[in-house]
This record gives structure tokens, C-alpha cells and sequence, in this order.
């Protein structure tokens, strides 16, 4: 082979001089007479022998160090190329992120990945055209068929990459974790608000607030961003219009609400812009959206040339006069004309509910008008020709509720009717002994129970309600406590009566958990953040609720009472309903995540979809399950209480009901009026609440089934860890399960139950799956080197983290 002639070679004859003391350096001659330098030769055998031995040591040592980082690479980076299920999971994960952003701009400001000035540039009102709804369903579903094509093994991923996985199969079937409106197919975006309004168009103009505000640090610096406001205002008044366009569509298509249910959706989106009720579209100018862009310290930042240069521009109006204008014409206008669409045109198009109470009888054959149906026949059709069903748009909208493949409809209401006839039975119990009957006068007995229910004393108000504050009347004229004070005394003495009793057993409740959880330690699960008592005044709503003050608690948790019931209380409930809300339900659950579970430290895409996400299953299944076993069984709340722990057991019985009457509303033709007598016979109730419950349930179909089908699902995880560490010699720790529930919380119930057999395997044998040390201590696991790459800046994540908390409302 040839030789490079720059190569310097030794002469084959050269030697290495012999030195017995040290290592020396000697210079030779090459081939070319070059002279070349001979360095750290040894001049003993023996200390040869020992370099190389101590270099093939160290060869082998750090073939170890190498092989050891290579697996800790693999283990934890998911760019590993030898790890395909972590590399696929994280490639989707963000491909979702990223085209959730771009199909729904005007949720862009959530983004945690982009500074406020980057979101205001992106953001866009939202389009309900039913083209573009058709767009966002067809694309969840083909992320979800990527997801499947990936076939991804979750025995190799990581804890907290589990739960995600779950999480995002859940996210993409249920169209980006919208219930509704949001699944083209279902056909439920052509029939206008529903009873919690949870639409995307209910926040149209909400929207404004979360982008262009000082709080959230976007403050205009310039003309184009007083232009980029203008411009967006203008489009909104689109959206109003696009989402009229398919409310006439709906009636078209044979898809709409009952007379009640349009009523209550009419309420809830009203109940959003008091001032454009009462004034007209110039009440926009008053609304809490339009705050800072009409007050002239918003614009501070601009100098005094770009504003006279804009009042140039405008006709010598300066920005906060031309903002003014832009509100009221492209804003108000739309939003007030509406509003009057809804209550004066759609409601005469809504339909008795001995027609229809919700989907089954979906869609219509023909059109109606004035509560009588017409000649005119309906499409029963999609707007690209697919045939409508209200029983199959109904099997679209359960799984995101019940967020487990276990129950189907028929399944959900055989559950109802067994629950209901057992719970049923402990109700006539309570009855006798209350009432000092024997079994054979049990009819007598709940006859006399159910005459005394409706005694006044179990009510709040301590005289009559006048009509002036019940119904439209008193929503018009009572809409915060201000206002209820001077218009509504009669409700306003009863709501500060029940406030002050639900505060003192909020006192009562708080010791009597002590037991059931860490309050204090590194595995503390409770939450610091106070609760505060409001009122609701939307003059449909039947139902207490309670929603999260955020992971540092910048506001109060809020635990929420309806304030126009026909009777207000009753009280006699009341230790099971505040238990659900606060202590240790929602309260214990929500905000205790909030506090100690929602944020991982890592900030990656993976914590972008455990914030983003939200499981109603877990969430209310959790706080039933507070209300029985955990205060029922496990305290002496009820002691000497047999009239509260009958208050209790009704709510029970009212939430299986919950099963019969979903399912049977939306997939088996049951209407209102027996929903009715559903609750009249078997939970003893002829209030409002039945009533306003009901056309709940009539407006938001699967929604009441999550209750009793996650407390059940608990429950059965709870007894099932039991006996198998009681099995294996493990003694149960109610505290370290309770930790160990809360800190998965909010997820699917099919993804806990796999996680506490996990957990159960660790707690026999710490060694059973490499995954262990994590399971056990599931805060370590938030923190393990399984991340994905951090995104976002970590005030944008706090931001991000508070607002989704704060407009969640956790409904008894």
C-alpha cells in the first residue's frame, strides 16, 4: 500500500532506550530523516504492564459508564431513536398541541408556548361554521387513528406518560374534549345554547378579556395593536351571525330543544351579558369584557404621535371613542339582535316536551311552530347528507362522560334501576322510624315523611317568597347581592341564612377528615386555599356547585348556591350537599390537584394535556363517593341525625335516578313528565329542583350519568386494593389510598383502575415493575427524567394553569 510521504514512520531498526527511573523522551530519525519524538516511553516491564492493565480497567469502566447513560438515555429522553413508543407518543402529543391552536384560535391565548404578544397576533373569534366544525371533527379523528397506527406498547412508557396516553385517546374521541358541539356528526351544533351554556359561542366575547387586558400582560404599544383589537371586534359579529345561521339549520334538519330546554339555554347565555339585557346593544359599553379597551390608561404605552395620527385616521375620534363604536356596531349589535333571535324567533320553533325531552326522539319530521307541528317536513339530514340520529349522537357524547368503555345506554339504565331499588329501600327504613311506624304500615309511613319534607322548617326563607322575586320577573330585577338586597329582601334574608348554615357545617365537616388524609408532610394532599359562599342568579339553575381558586390561590375557591329556588334549602340535605362541594369532595379533590398534584415542575406537552383536560367521572364520581362512604360511613356526622342522614341517602337515590332518566331522555323516548314521577316516587320530591334538574338533563345529555358511575368506580377500586393487600399480609392505609387517588386526579376511570393494579403490585413487591419507586410516590414521579422538552415560560403556565381551573364549575 502506498505511504503518504507527510506520514512520519519509525525505522524499523529504532529502539527504546533503557531508563530504570522515569519516563523519558527520546528523538529518532524516520525513513525521510525526519526527526521524530518518542514520548512517555516506560523504562520498566513492569510499569508497562501495569499502564496497560490500568488502561484496560479503565476501558472497561468506562464501557459500563457509557452502556449505564445509554440506558438512562433511552429510559428518559423520548428523542431515544431506540425508544419508538416514547419518540411516537411525544411526536402526537405535540402534533395534537400545535393543530388544537391552529383549529381553535380563539382559545390561542391558553397557549403556554407563546408570549402575549404572539397569542394576540393569532387569535381569532371562534367559527362555528359548520364546514369548519366538520374540519376540527375529521381532524380529531384522524389524530386518533394516527394515534392507533402508532401502536404504541404502554408497557414501555413511563407513569406519568400513561396517564397521558389515556388521556389523549379521550381528548381525540371526544373531538379536542369538547362534549359538544364540537362533534360534526352528532349534529348538536345546530341547536343552540344548552342549559350550562358550555358552548364555545357563549364566550365569544369573554374572549376579549382573556387576550386584551393588562392583567394577562398584553398592553398595546402601538398602533398596530389598537388595529389588530379593531379588526378582531369586527369578525365577532360573524360568529353571531354563522351560529344563527345553524339554529335555523337545526330547525331545518329536524334537530331542536323542547320549550323548557330552550328556555333554560336562552337564561344561561343571558345570564353572561346583564347589561346588553337590560340596555340594549349600548350595554356592551358596560360589560366586564369591555373594561380596559374603553378606559384611556390601556393605551399609555402609545405616544402622543400614533395617537393623533389615529385621530386623523378615524374622523378625529381618538381610540377610545373609535373603540367605543367598534364595540356597540360590531359587538353589541350582533350580540343584542341574537339574543332577540333566540327569545323571539327560535323559541316558536321549540317544541312541546311530550315531543321531545332531549335526543331520542331526534331529529324531528317536521317542522314546528307555536308548540303545533306543521306540514313542512324537515331534511333529518347533515349538510353533506349523512342520515341524523338522536340515539347514535347520543352514544357519541356518553364515553366523555363515563371515560370508560365499560357501560353503553342499556347498560347505564339497568345500573340505574338497581342502585335506585336499593337505596330505595334504606329510604323507607329511615321513613318508619322517623315517622314510629312498624314494616306492615311502610305506604303510611312515607306518606306522612314525604307530607313533613314540605314543612316550611326545612327551608331557608322564613316567609312566603313574593311573585316579584321568583321567576323572569326576579332575574330582571335581582342580579348580583346588590341588587337583591334593595329588590329581592325575602331571598336575600334566606341566602344570608343559608350561607351562615353552610359555612358552620363547612366548620363541622373539616375535623371530621383529619383521618382520611395527609394534612401535612410531603405527601400532603388537602388544600390550604379558603372556600367562599356566592350566589348564582341565573333564574334556571336548580344546582349548588363549586369551582377552583387556582394553584396559588389567587382568589377564594368558590362553593356556589342557587339563589332563585322556589324553596331555598331545603336543609335537611345539607350535610351530604356541602360535603360534595367542599371538604371532602370537590374542595379536597379540585383544589387539593390544584395545589399539589396539577403542575409537574416539567412544564412540557404532557403537563399541557393534564391541565387542558377534564374528566367528569373522576371529578363528581369523587365528590359522591365523599358523600357516601366516606362522611357516611366512616364518621359521626349522621349520629342523632336520622333526618340529615335521610338527606344524604335521597341524594343517593336521586343520582341513580340520574342513570335511569339520562339514558332514558336521550335513548329510550322518555319524556319530562316522567321524569317527574320518577322523582316524585321514589326520591319524594315536587320542588323546582326536580323540575330545573330535569330540563338539566333534557339540555345536556350524558353529563348526569358521571355521578354515580365514578363514585361506584371508586368504590370498587377502594375494596378491590383492600382485599388484595389484605391477601398478600398488607394492612390498607386509607390516607396513602386517598393520596394515591387524588394525585391521578382528573382522568379516565378506565386509566385508574390500571393504575391501582399497578399500584397494588408495587405495594406487594416494590420490585415488581422498574416503575415502582414512582407509583409509590407519585410526586417523584412528576419529577422523574421521563419528560418530554419544556415549553413555555412559567408565568404563562400559571396564567394558562388559572384559567383553566377558574372557569370549570363542579355541578352537585
Amino acid at each position: 500500500m502506498q505511504q503518504h510521504s507527510n506520514v512520519p514512520l519509525l525505522k524499523q531498526d529504532s529502539t527504546i532506550e533503557k531508563d530504570t527511573n522515569h519516563l523519558v523522551q527520546k528523538t529518532k530519525t524516520d525513513n525521510s530523516g525526519h526527526e521524530v519524538k518518542i514520548i512517555m516511553l516506560l523504562k520498566s516491564r513492569r510499569q508497562y504492564l501495569f499502564v496497560v492493565a490500568s488502561v484496560a480497567v479503565l476501558t472497561l469502566i468506562g464501557v459500563i459508564i457509557l452502556a449505564v447513560g445509554v440506558y438512562k438515555y433511552t429510559a428518559s429522553t423520548p428523542d431515544c431513536p431506540t425508544n419508538y413508543d416514547r419518540i411516537n407518543l411525544g411526536k402526537i402529543l405535540h402534533q395534537t398541541k400545535d393543530d388544537y391552536y391552529r383549529l381553535y384560535p380563539h382559545e390561542v391565548y391558553e397557549n403556554p408556548d407563546l408570549e402575549e404578544q404572539k397569542y394576540v397576533n393569532n387569535f381569532v373569534p371562534y367559527d362555528p361554521s359548520w364546514k369548519t366544525i366538520k374540519l376540527r371533527t375529521d381532524h380529531a379523528l384522524k389524530l386518533r387513528k394516527d394515534l392507533r397506527d402508532y401502536d404504541i406498547k404502554t408497557s414501555n412508557l413511563r407513569p406519568r406518560e400513561k396517564k397521558a396516553y389515556a388521556q389523549l385517546e379521550h381528548y381525540l374521541d371526544s373531538i379536542f374534549g369538547n362534549p359538544y358541539n364540537e362533534n360534526y356528526y352528532a349534529g348538536d351544533w345546530m341547536m343552540g345554547p344548552d342549559y350550562f351554556c358550555w358552548q364555545s359561542m357563549c364566550y365569544v366575547a369573554q374572549s376579549l378579556r382573556y387576550h386584551f387586558n393588562p392583567e394577562d400582560g398584553f398592553i398595546p404599544t402601538k398602533i398596530a395593536d389598537v388595529e389588530k383589537i379593531i379588526e378582531t371586534i369586527k369578525k365577532m359579529k360573524d360568529s353571531y351571525g354563522v351560529y344563527r345561521e345553524n339554529i335555523v339549520r337545526g330547525v331545518q334538519a329536524g334537530m331542536v330543544r323542547s320549550v323548557e330546554d330552550c328556555q333554560a339555554g336562552l337564561d344561561s347565555f343571558t345570564n353572561k351579558y346583564p347589561n346588553i339585557v337590560d340596555q340594549g346593544a349600548k350595554g356592551v359599553l358596560k360589560e366586564s369584557f369591555s373594561t380596559y379597551l374603553l378606559h384611556p390608561a390601556y393605551y399609555t404605552m402609545l405616544n402622543q404621535t400614533d395617537k393623533d395620527q389615529f385621530k386623523q385616521k378615524n374622523n378625529g375620534k381618538n381610540i377610545t371613542e373609535k373603540m367605543s363604536d367598534v364595540l356597540l356596531d360590531y359587538l353589541g349589535k350582533p350580540l343584542h339582535e341574537f339574543i332577540e333571535f333566540l327569545k323571539t324567533n327560535h323559541s316558536r320553533h321549540c317544541v312541546p316536551s311530550s315531543v321531545s325531552s332531549g335526543l331520542a326522539n331526534l331529529p324531528l319530521k317536521r317542522v314546528w311552530l307555536d308548540q303545533k307541528e306543521t306540514d313542512i317536513e324537515t331534511t333529518q339530514k347533515l349538510p353533506t347528507g349523512e342520515t341524523l340520529s338522536g340515539p347514535k349522537s347520543y352514544e357519541m357524547i356518553l364515553p366523555y362522560f363515563t371515560t370508560t368503555r365499560q357501560y353503553n345506554a342499556r347498560s347505564i339504565y339497568e345500573l340505574g334501576e338497581k342502585q335506585r331499588e336499593k337505596l330505595y329501600r334504606r329510604a323507607q327504613q329511615i321513613a318508619r322510624k322517623l315517622m314510629n311506624k312498624d314494616i306492615n304500615h311502610t305506604m303510611e309511613a312515607v306518606d306522612e315523611f314525604k307530607e313533613d319534607l314540605n314543612h316550611p322548617r326545612h327551608f331557608f326563607n322564613t316567609t312566603t317568597i313574593p311573585d316579584n322575586e321568583n321567576g323572569a320577573i326576579g332575574g330582571s330585577r335581582c342580579k348580583n347581592m346588590e341588587m337583591a338586597r334593595k329588590n329581592c329582601p325575602v331571598r336575600y334574608e334566606a341566602m344570608q341564612l343559608w350561607f351562615a348554615y353552610a359555612q358552620q357545617l363547612m366548620a363541622k365537616l373539616d375535623p371530621l377528615t383529619v383521618d382520611m388524609f395527609y394534612m401535612g408532610g410531603p405527601r400532603l394532599t388537602t388544600p390550604i386555599c379558603p372556600v367562599k359562599m356566592i350566589a348564582k342568579f341565573n333564574p334556571s339553575s336548580g344546582s349548588q356547585s363549586y369551582s377552583g381558586g387556582g394553584m396559588n390561590c389567587k382568589r377564594a375557591s368558590h362553593y356556589k348556591l342557587p339563589f332563585f329556588l322556589k324553596l331555598p334549602g331545603p336543609k335537611y340535605n345539607a350535610f351530604s350537599v356541602a360535603g360534595h362541594e367542599t371538604r371532602p369532595g370537590h374542595h379536597t379533590q379540585v383544589q387539593g390537584f390544584n395545589e399539589h398534584f396539577s403542575s409537574s415542575g416539567n412544564n412540557d406537552v404532557i403537563d399541557w394535556l393534564n391541565t387542558i383536560t377534564y374528566y367528569t367521572a373522576f371529578t363528581e364520581g369523587w365528590a359522591l363517593y365523599a358523600e357516601n362512604p366516606l362522611l357516611a360511613t366512616e364518621t359521626t356526622l349522621y349520629k342523632d341525625e336520622p333526618l340529615q342522614e335521610y338527606g344524604m341517602l335521597k341524594w343517593q337515590i336521586w343520582r341513580a335516578l340520574r342513570l335511569v332518566i339520562d339514558t332514558g331522555l336521550h335513548s329510550r323516548g322518555m319524556d319530562m313528565h316522567r321524569a317527574l314521577e320518577l322523582f316524585e316516587m321514589f326520591a319524594w320530591d315536587t320542588t323546582d329542583k326536580s323540575y330545573k334538574d330535569t330540563i338539566r338533563y333534557m339540555s345536556d345529555p350524558g353529563q348526569a350519568t358521571a355521578y354515580m358511575i365514578g363514585q361506584l368506580a371508586i368504590w370498587t377500586i377502594r375494596n378491590e386494593t383492600e382485599n388484595v393487600l389484605r391477601e398478600n399480609g398488607i394492612i390498607f392505609d386509607e390516607k396513602e389510598f386517598h393520596y394515591q387517588i387524588l394525585s391521578q386526579g382528573s382522568s379516565p376511570i378506565d386509566y385508574l383502575r390500571s393504575y391501582m393494579k399497578e399500584y397494588q403490585k408495587c405495594k406487594i413487591d416494590t420490585k415488581a415493575s422498574p416503575d415502582c419507586a414512582e407509583v409509590l410516590e407519585p410526586k417523584q414521579a412528576s419529577q422523574s427524567e421521563g419528560k418530554f422538552r419544556t415549553i413555555g415560560t412559567k408565568e404563562r403556565w400559571e396564567k394558562f394553569r388559572n384559567i383553566q381551573t377558574q372557569r370549570r364549575e363542579h355541578h352537585e
